[in-house]
C-alpha cells in the first residue's frame, strides 16, 4: 500500500444556512450544493473524515445565546483627580497713543499732542438768500356801478346786468372774479359776477318784487382771485 507524500488538494463545499435564535450553520460537503443555496468553495489537503458531513456553528450575535457571554469583569479603579489649573498672568500694558506717535518720532509734549488732535474751526456758512413774497389770494381791479331804473316791475327776482369795464383790466373771458358791493340798498342783493369779455362782465343780483319807477345804483369792487 502506498501512501502519498504530497497531499492532493481537494474542493469541499461550504454552505451557509441561517438557524433560529441569532445562529448561522455551515455544513461542509464534497458534493456540489444546489445553484441557489449560498456557498463557499474551500481547497482543503489531506483525507477527509468518511461519513456523515462536518457541521459548523458560528453565531452572528453571541449577545442572543447566553451560553456564549463570557462572565462580566471586574470594575475599574477610579482615577485620580485633576491638577488644578494655574491662574494666568497679567498681560503687558499696550501703548498709548502717545507712546506710538513718539515712537514714529513726534517731539512734542503729551499736552501739545492733546491740543493737535483738535481741528481747525471750519468756515461760516452762507446766508440762505430771501424767499420770495407769496401772492396775494385776490387782486382789486377797480370799481362800477351797478345801476338800473324800472319803470315798473311785479316780481322781478333774480336777473342780470351786462356791465362795461376797462380794457386795462387785463380781463379774460372765463377768470375767477368777485363783485364786492361799497354800500348796501335795502331790497337788493348782488350774487355774483362772469368775466365774459376783455371789456364785459356780467353781474347777477336780486331785484325787490315790486318796484315802479324804482332807481338803484350799486358801487361794486371787482376783484380778481389768484389761483
Amino acid at each position: 500500500m502506498t501512501h502519498e507524500t504530497v497531499p492532493t488538494n481537494r474542493r469541499i463545499y461550504m454552505v451557509m444556512q441561517a438557524m433560529p435564535g441569532g445562529m448561522m450553520q455551515f455544513r461542509l460537503s464534497a458534493m456540489p450544493p444546489h445553484y441557489d443555496d449560498p456557498a463557499a468553495v474551500l481547497l482543503v489537503r489531506g483525507v477527509l473524515p468518511q461519513g456523515d458531513d462536518v457541521v459548523l456553528q458560528i453565531v452572528s450575535d453571541p449577545s442572543a445565546n447566553p451560553s456564549l457571554r463570557g462572565k462580566d469583569g471586574k470594575d475599574g479603579t477610579n482615577g485620580t483627580n485633576g491638577l488644578d489649573g494655574k491662574a494666568g498672568t497679567n498681560g503687558v500694558d499696550g501703548q498709548s497713543a502717545y507712546d506710538i506717535a513718539r515712537s514714529l518720532g513726534y517731539g512734542g509734549t503729551k499736552t501739545q499732542f492733546i491740543a493737535s488732535l483738535v481741528g481747525a474751526s471750519g468756515k461760516d456758512g452762507k446766508d440762505g438768500t430771501n424767499g420770495t413774497d407769496g401772492r396775494n389770494a385776490s387782486a382789486l381791479l377797480g370799481t362800477v356801478n351797478l345801476t338800473q331804473t324800472a319803470t315798473v316791475a311785479i316780481s322781478a327776482g333774480t336777473r342780470r346786468l351786462l356791465l362795461t369795464i376797462p380794457a386795462t383790466w387785463g380781463v379774460v373771458a372765463g377768470d375767477p372774479l368777485m363783485a364786492l358791493p361799497s354800500s348796501t340798498v335795502a331790497g337788493y342783493a348782488v350774487h355774483d359776477v362772469v368775466a365774459v369779455s376783455p371789456t364785459s362782465i356780467s353781474v347777477g343780483f336780486t331785484a325787490p318784487l315790486l318796484a315802479i319807477g324804482a332807481s338803484f345804483t350799486i358801487p361794486l369792487r371787482i376783484a380778481r382771485l389768484n389761483t
